[in-house]
């Protein structure tokens, strides 16, 4: 449970770096580069023999790959999302990835009971609740669309990311671990690097020490939310463990949202989230 409370603190302190930093004026890519140059750093940090790395073994190399993109999606289309949306409704759907990941312990022989089934659908519930404004509302920006794209991708490039730790728990070794990180933060300080660059082309916005010192202090966490996370999958089942870190940060990120950064939820918000964590409690049920 400690690995747990910890990767909840951690995943919090995320959204929330990113909502205080997300409106620089610099290359929007530089927080992002910064974050997974120092997820990159700890990860070599935490490598018992760092001359693991050149060895490519495969399972961690193609598990990291592709949680990599994942991850790079996720982060930019939380950026974005968190100055559109506000950081508590994105931390939300970030973390109501958890029915991508929960559907992929189902896919490796965890059977939830009658309480988890039905808090994956009052998750999914919630996901359309929040993200479906009045008619009247919709009216009065001039827009068409019931959804918003930047929430879905948050959604779905978030239970991917987290999905994809069950993945490696379930095909991969303890010892591996830290190997399948460093290849994951590798690709996606990879994966960064061009984006900033296309963005340079693009806009000529260049890269700033603020935003780079931001995705430091979003990298930290970053790393240690996911390592935490990783490690409490080896002695809780995912069912368990993703409702409980999504939970949490929730709640945290929302308490910090309201109380330090003047966020205030819609009423459809406010309705959502208490879905949301009805949802987490029913799915941290005994089954």
């Amino acid at each position: 449970m400690l690995y747990l409370i910890l990767a909840i603190l951690f995943a919090a302190a995320l959204s929330i770096v990113l909502k205080v930093f997300g409106e620089g004026k610099g290359n929007r890519f530089g927080i992002i580069l910064g974050n997974y140059l120092t997820c990159v750093a700890f990860a070599l940090a935490f490598l018992p023999q760092k001359n693991a790395v050149t060895a490519f073994p495969r399972i961690p190399l193609v598990c990291g790959v592709v949680a990599g993109l994942f991850y790079v999606g996720g982060i930019v289309s939380m950026q974005s999302s968190v100055v559109k949306n506000g950081a508590s409704v994105t931390a939300a759907f970030a973390k109501l990835g958890l029915v991508v990941a929960v559907g992929l312990s189902l896919f490796f022989g965890e059977k939830p009971g009658v309480f988890q089934i039905a808090g994956i659908l009052i998750a999914l519930a919630a996901v359309v609740l929040m993200n479906t404004e009045s008619k009247k509302t919709r009216e009065e920006k001039g827009e068409k669309r019931r959804f918003s794209p930047l929430l879905i991708a948050v959604l779905l490039t978030g239970g991917g990311s987290e999905g994809m730790s069950k993945v490696f728990d379930e095909i991969g070794t303890e010892d591996e671990k830290p190997l399948f990180l460093f290849y994951l933060f590798a690709t996606a300080a990879v994966l960064a690097t061009v984006l900033l660059v296309i963005e340079y082309r693009r806009t000529r916005k260049k890269l700033y020490f603020r935003e780079l010192a931001a995705g430091v202090a979003v990298g930290a966490p970053n790393y240690l939310s996911s390592y935490m996370l990783l490690k409490s999958l080896s002695v809780l089942p995912g069912v368990v463990a993703y409702p409980v870190s999504s939970g949490g940060a929730i709640l945290v990120v929302t308490a910090v949202s309201v109380a330090l950064l003047g966020e205030r939820p819609t009423k459809r918000q406010a309705v959502g989230l208490g879905l949301i964590l009805l949802s987490l409690v029913l799915l941290n049920l005994p089954a």
